[in-house]
């Protein structure tokens, strides 16, 4: 099997990768490929579901409840080394959490296409394994 970390920096990566490295995930597990597919499988419904969750928690006016998900969130941003969507999360976590208010439409518009992005460049990367 090839290994698609190989000769893979910030530099290097393939331009198709538009929000994160997947391969810092794989890195982590040292090559597993098993786990490595687990957690992408996670990463992809944590996503999603934290998405709504901040979305439903900044609309019902739950402001530390959505800062709360934004950390959580910013916890998977991070293993995928996706540095826009993490200083996006940071910003809707200090909103919620230290400011007691809810993050923009803007905010909420940019994470679901952060998202999506990180979302498409895992896929991409599950391909070439």
């Amino acid at each position: 099997m090839n290994d698609p970390t190989e000769n893979l920096s910030d530099e290097s990566a393939p331009f198709a990768y538009r929000c994160c490295k997947p391969w810092l995930l794989l890195e982590s597990v040292d090559g597993e490929r098993e786990i490595f597919l687990e957690l992408a499988r996670m990463v992809h419904s944590e996503t999603v579901a934290r998405y709504e969750d901040i979305a439903a928690t900044a609309k019902a006016g739950a402001y530390r409840d959505m800062g709360f998900e934004a950390h959580s969130l910013k916890g998977t941003a991070s293993a995928v080394g996706a540095t826009e969507l993490i200083a996006l999360l940071q910003d809707i976590e200090h909103a919620g959490l230290k400011r007691g208010e809810p993050c923009s439409a803007e905010q909420l518009a940019r994470l679901r296409q952060l998202l999506q992005l990180a979302r498409n460049d895992m896929d991409t990367f599950l391909r070439t394994l």
